[in-house]
């Protein structure tokens, strides 16, 4: 399953010639996607050990046997982002240090579209609801939005849909809302809130302290953030307001991301730990942590049920937690680098997972 299809060489042979860049820049993205020094445990093949106490009189989770059913092949460069369409279930869009942004059929293991940006430090991409745009965004401080042709195999240099502008540091992260409005977040500290269409801020997000480092978004109208600051913070862009603050992590949050009910989330640390936080309650309710691996925690997903919390560590092992026993469900060995991003299936039944091995791997049972 890894040969790249006879009709994608001269697409893969685009992307390689355009993938030039310096190493003094390199150094400038892998520091801002780890955004301090960390001495990471480097030994994958170390157990991990949880220290929450078993749950009583909770029944078992059904045993969690992802292993790799597809391999996606054509970034020059680490994968720093990636996320699913939602429309067919099928296409998903990743991001690397290349400077592309390309759109893959996942289960055919084919380029349906690769755009080449203006700028190779891209770090940040997204889906619309509809798949009919993707955003990127990085260096450069602009959230470029691009339309996405019909057709397989079709390769561009096409001009964006539309670019937003007002951002004063690199763009960390953006989530699409609906077809019309995005989310973005930055390294100047805000999050924005954006009409597509005008090309105009409607709501700035001023509360973090420090570079704001990931972004999730929820149907029921409201967003988390996560930031250098150690600080969690829970928005409702219908209001434009800030609801609370999740204090609790000793070091920078790398990711966040929704329950699928909406009523809690979690978050990953350079701390080394996992957290799920209930917003009701308005505080930690779980803490996954292991004294014997305290690589930083890179990225996390949510499965469709909420019953197992993907996450990836710095010394490339992939972890499923059993959000209900605080146990281990799963540990994951298939990259060579770095996990940077992962995402679920709209409809649950896989797991993407990029690296900076240059590789999206998908994995089912």
């Amino acid at each position: 399953y890894d040969k790249v299809p006879a009709g994608q060489q001269a697409m893969d042979k685009e992307v390689k010639e355009g993938s030039g860049v310096s190493g003094e820049l390199e150094r400038l993205v892998e520091a801002l996607h780890k955004l301090r020094n960390v001495d990471a445990y480097d030994d994958p093949e170390q157990p991990l050990l949880v220290e929450s106490k078993k749950a009583k009189g909770v029944a078992p989770t059904p045993p969690c046997s992802l292993r790799i059913r597809r391999q996606l092949r054509g970034h020059q460069g680490k994968v720093y982002a990636m996320d699913w369409g939602a429309a067919d279930g099928n296409c998903l869009v990743s991001a690397a240090a290349d400077g592309k942004v390309i759109v893959w059929n996942a289960f055919l293991q084919t380029k349906v579209h690769a755009i080449p940006l203006r700028s190779n430090w891209v770090m940040t991409c997204a889906f619309a609801p509809s798949q009919a745009l993707v955003a990127s965004g990085g260096l450069d401080n602009t959230c470029a939005i691009w339309t996405i042709p019909e057709g397989l195999g079709e390769y561009s240099k096409q001009s964006p849909h539309s670019e937003l502008q007002k951002h004063d540091g690199y763009l960390s992260c953006c989530k699409f809302v609906d077809n019309s409005r995005i989310l973005t977040g930055s390294g100047d500290k805000t999050c924005i809130l954006w009409d597509i269409e005008k090309r105009a801020p409607l709501t700035v997000f001023k509360e973090h302290d420090s570079d704001v480092g990931c972004i999730d978004v929820h149907s029921n109208g409201t967003f988390i953030s996560g930031s250098v600051d150690k600080m969690v913070m829970l928005y409702d862009y219908r209001k434009g307001s800030r609801v609370m603050s999740f204090p609790g992590h000793l070091a920078d949050v790398n990711d966040v991301a929704y329950f699928p009910n909406g009523d809690s989330f979690a978050t990953a640390s350079e701390d080394g730990s996992c957290r799920m936080w209930d917003i009701r309650a308005g505080r930690q309710i779980q803490r996954f942590y292991s004294d014997r691996n305290e690589s930083p925690a890179t990225c996390l997903s949510f499965s469709k049920t909420g019953t197992i919390l993907f996450a990836g560590y710095d010394n490339n092992a992939l972890v499923g937690w059993d959000t209900r026993r605080s146990s281990i469900a799963q540990v994951m060995q298939g990259h060579d680098k770095r996990p940077s991003c992962m995402g679920i299936h709209p409809k649950g039944h896989a797991l993407c997972t990029g690296s900076w091995d240059g590789l999206l791997r998908i994995w089912a049972k």
